[in-house]
């Protein structure tokens, strides 16, 4: 479902990430990398990293 969300107040961000590993540096004719981000209405919260997978982010994030 898509839905529009507009206006002030606070709203929480999911982003998911997959493919990131495939073609670093590199300008692949196929589509490698795919993105999910779903915003909703919800109160503040701490920000929290759920999972961190990739080998890339690992190296540029220094872990």
């Amino acid at each position: 479902m898509v839905g529009k969300h507009d206006g002030p107040g606070d709203y929480r961000l999911r982003i998911h990430a997959r493919g990131r590993d495939t073609a670093i540096d590199l300008a692949p004719d196929d589509v490698t990398e795919w993105y999910l981000i779903q915003v909703w209405p919800a109160p503040p919260q701490v920000a929290a990293a759920l999972r961190r997978t990739d080998s890339y982010g690992a190296s540029v994030r220094a872990e």
